[in-house]
């Protein structure tokens, strides 16, 4: 069996051996099981880059089906459409799971499901991108035209598989739009609800990065999973990471 995984650490800077960010496993009969559980974008702290992703998916050979299961909180654009471009001209037939959250970016990547469940107990959110610019007034002009830009490609993404209107997606994007399993299939991003497979939705979650996150879903986020602001040094790393990643093209 050929199990390829990163690992991922806690707000101790430890290991957590529990928590397997990605993961990409040969399952036999010409059959792949991948697990997004992090953050997209790799850097020094950790997360799911797209260089990474395809040459793990690349290492598997030739393969029929992949199961793709979802637990993130988005992250990097580029990374992100990236690994949607690479699931979607693959041969095989993959099968997209969300098992927990599939909010900002990666929802981009659940698209790229030829099938695509979402556990009831899962959320799935879609909203515009952003980025940090320093710079004169046609620096700045110029920034807001690529976020434009890259909007639009999304957009086109989301109405591929859904069939919406380019302006009703654009607007469901601006307004930050969360939705449950049962609101994401009438809008047609998915096509199956399945059961819930897991009670706590152990992702790396900082509810801050959002503005209309439901009090509900809250409930539903481990405690592990968010940010233990207590901790200096998990802290200055957040802060370095967060310093590092407000670039153009980055959607958090």
């Amino acid at each position: 069996m050929n199990i390829r995984q990163t690992a991922i650490y806690n707000s101790a800077g430890k290991r957590d051996k529990n928590i397997i960010p990605l993961k990409i496993q040969a399952k036999g009969n010409k059959s792949a099981e991948i697990l997004i559980y992090d953050d997209i974008g790799e850097d020094y702290y950790g997360g799911i880059g797209a260089k990474s992703f395809a040459r793990e998916l690349n290492a598997l050979g030739d393969i029929d089906e992949i199961d793709l299961r979802i637990n993130s909180a988005g992250g990097n654009v580029f990374d992100g459409v990236a690994i949607y471009n690479t699931l979607a001209k693959h041969k095989a037939h993959v099968t997209v799971n969300i098992d927990g959250m599939a909010l900002s970016i990666a929802s981009i990547i659940a698209m790229a499901g030829d099938t695509i469940n979402m556990a009831d107990n899962a959320m799935f959110m879609i909203h515009d991108p952003w980025g940090f610019a320093v710079g004169n007034a046609a620096q700045l002009r110029e920034q807001a035209d690529l976020m434009d830009t890259i909007k639009s490609n999304l957009v086109g993404t989301y109405a591929k598989k859904t069939g919406m209107e380019n302006d009703k997606i654009g607007d469901l994007m601006t307004q930050e739009t969360w939705m449950t399993a049962d609101e994401a299939l009438a809008f047609g991003f998915i096509d199956h609800i399945t059961d819930a497979k897991i009670e706590k939705l152990a992702a790396q979650f900082d509810p801050k990065r959002f503005k209309n996150v439901p009090q509900d879903f809250l409930k539903t986020v481990d405690d592990a999973a968010r940010p233990n602001l207590s901790n200096r040094k998990y802290t200055m790393a957040r802060l370095n990471k967060v310093a590092m990643q407000n670039r153009p093209g980055r959607e958090r």
